[in-house]
């Protein structure tokens, strides 16, 4: 169940650090995050960023250091990376499309909607549809 949508003033309230972890054509593995997803560095991302972001607002992000997410025919997935007691597991919550004279249902989920936590990890799976 999603967790009540809060307005946060983003004036006031400081942005957190969003780990985004992106590949093509698949997600990563959960046991890739054991080590803190230190041998993942090529694929992370780095967004400041509110609970209350979108989804569209972070593949718009995404799309603006990672080029290969900007083929209009590509599919963004988006998974929850979340730990528990050492243990990583992924949780699909979304999928954007690249192109933005498409929209989908799934371009407005805020990562409220999705019941983050600071310290979860994304991880982004840009799928190229034929």
């Amino acid at each position: 169940m999603p967790v009540p949508r809060k307005e946060i003033n983003r004036q006031e309230v400081c942005p957190l650090l969003l780990r985004v972890f992106v590949k093509k054509g698949e997600h990563h593995r959960p046991e890739q995050f054991q080590n803190r997803a230190a041998d993942l560095v090529d694929d992370e991302v780095h967004i400041y960023t509110w609970k209350d972001a979108t989804l569209l607002e972070l593949t718009q992000l995404i799309q603006q250091v990672k080029p290969f997410t900007k083929e209009s025919n590509a599919l963004l997935h988006f998974n929850l990376v979340q730990a528990s007691k050492g243990v990583f597991t992924e949780r699909h919550i979304g999928a954007v499309k690249s192109d933005t004279a498409r929209r989908g249902e799934d371009d407005r989920k805020t990562l409220y909607d999705t019941n983050f936590r600071i310290g979860d990890y994304l991880d982004v799976a840009a799928v190229v549809i034929p």
